[in-house]
């Protein structure tokens, strides 16, 4: 089920896709890439919700595996929060937006499009302090960037600079 269902989502036929993917899990419950490829199918599908509750239970299902096989899916983990902090932040919910961006830089420590993202979230939340400390993070981790520009424009917003 699951190579038909890649063969359907190359070919942007989201929702075939989504039921073979369906029928996938129904056999193997516990197959991890299979709840990825789910949430993957989702999100191309435009089905936000369903994208982040097959990506919880993917990461769910992952931590469990990995203890046997540590960082297996340390890749497809990092998608999942990134996702998930990124719909957050679209829905202005800055406070779920944070939590997961939180989770997902542990397994990419240099993003700094994730760092600048949490660094906007405290500044709409003005909490300010916080989100001083992300933009200047970025701007140390990143200092050529695009991201270092928006950091420092942030930065410029709320009256702060890195020193």
């Amino acid at each position: 089920y699951l190579n038909m269902a890649m063969s359907e989502m190359q070919l942007k036929d989201f929702s075939t896709a989504i039921d073979h993917i369906k029928m996938s899990i129904a056999l193997r419950p516990e197959f991890v890439s299979a709840w990825y490829m789910l949430a993957q199918a989702y999100g191309n599908a435009d089905k936000v919700d369903e994208a982040i509750g097959a990506y919880n239970k993917m990461i769910e299902l992952a931590k469990d595996a990995e203890v046997n096989e540590p960082g297996k899916y340390s890749k497809q983990q990092e998608e999942a929060y990134s996702y998930m902090g990124t719909q957050y932040l679209m829905r202005k919910d800055y406070t779920k937006s944070i939590d997961a961006l939180k989770k997902a830089l542990p397994f990419n420590t240099k993003n700094c499009q994730t760092a600048l993202w949490i660094g906007q979230c405290y500044h709409q939340l003005k909490n300010l302090d916080e989100a001083k400390k992300w933009y200047c993070k970025v701007m140390g981790a990143c200092p050529k960037s695009k991201e270092a520009e928006s950091a420092n424009t942030g930065l410029k917003l709320i009256g702060e600079d890195c020193k």
